[in-house]
């Protein structure tokens, strides 16, 4: 059965339809226990890449011990992913009699590979980038999505890092699992707490991104009370598109923010908005009154944080 496995990645097992749906799940219990196909013929360099791709993924996702691997470095291995972005050079692997350092192939995609086209670079800049070919920014985006980031050899510039920021942000709007060192726990509360009211804490929510911490909450809160999201307030997309004071960064942040449910504080309430405050045609048509004074309640402590 683990014939029809060699040289095939796991979603091209998926994809075979060659290989009947029970021989796809045998083919998967004998792979999770470590048996793999023999390899009759050297691999091409995609499938190479695919290969090393896979095993990684697996060492990330492992819920125990991983090849000859134990339990306590795995868990080691994956916390250091979630905190910086890598794993240990050191870290290599037995498979079919050969060995596969897995933690200098990361090395590799960060120094020499394709994620070395990505440093600096938004999700954004990536896919427009035309310097980088179509396989390049596939195989960017599958390390991206296992945590793997690419090195830092420069300080950003002000646009440079409220993009990278925005980034992570719109990474834990999206996130379906846990996302860097918060539980999965954690992101759903925040989710649901954005979709309410538009924000999320403003305590409480930091990640360890290539050893240094950012504060996701922080950063929101700055960007409702001091920021962008200033100027918006009591406007709507239109009225912000006609302003001059606002200029044209401003307005792409404010747009920006808007598309992923942050919103404004509503500074002022009147008797007849209690209840039926609206923002604009993508925000919720209607805010719960205890809503709004609870934002506004959360605003003051955080303005209070920030001074």
């Amino acid at each position: 059965m683990l014939k029809k496995a060699r040289g095939k990645t796991i979603e091209e097992i998926e994809k075979d339809k060659s290989i009947t749906k029970k021989e796809k799940e045998r083919i998967k219990k004998l792979l999770e226990l470590g048996i793999r196909p023999i390899e009759e013929k050297e691999r091409t360099p995609e499938e190479q890449w695919n290969y090393n791709y896979n095993l990684l993924k697996g060492l990330i996702e492992a819920k125990g011990s991983y090849y000859e691997l134990t339990e306590e470095i795995v868990k080691e291995e994956q916390k250091k992913l979630r905190e910086s972005g890598l794993i240990t050079k050191g870290v290599k692997i037995q498979v079919d009699g050969k060995q596969i350092n897995l933690g200098q192939w990361v090395a590799v995609q960060k120094g020499k590979g394709v994620l070395k086209k990505a440093q600096g670079k938004t999700i954004e800049e990536i896919e427009k980038d035309e310097s980088i070919t179509e396989k390049e920014k596939e195989r960017i985006k599958k390390l991206l999505e296992l945590g793997i980031r690419p090195t830092e050899e420069k300080e950003r510039t002000p646009e440079e890092q409220w993009n990278y920021t925005y980034n992570l942000l719109k990474g834990l709007i999206e996130a379906k699992g846990s996302y860097y060192g918060l539980t999965e726990e954690i992101v759903k509360k925040e989710q649901k707490k954005l979709r309410e009211s538009g924000m999320i804490s403003a305590t409480g929510i930091k990640i360890q991104v290539d050893g240094k911490q950012i504060d996701l909450g922080q950063w929101v809160a700055v960007q409702k009370g001091k920021g962008v999201l200033k100027k918006a307030r009591g406007k709507t997309i239109e009225e912000i598109e006609k302003d001059e004071s606002i200029t044209k960064k401003e307005k792409e942040r404010i747009k920006k923010l808007l598309e992923l449910g942050i919103r404004p504080i509503v500074s002022k309430i009147k008797n007849q908005d209690v209840g039926k405050a609206t923002f604009d045609a993508n925000t919720p048509s209607c805010i719960e009154a205890s809503t709004i004074i609870s934002d506004l309640v959360e605003e003051k402590q955080k303005n209070q944080q920030l001074q």
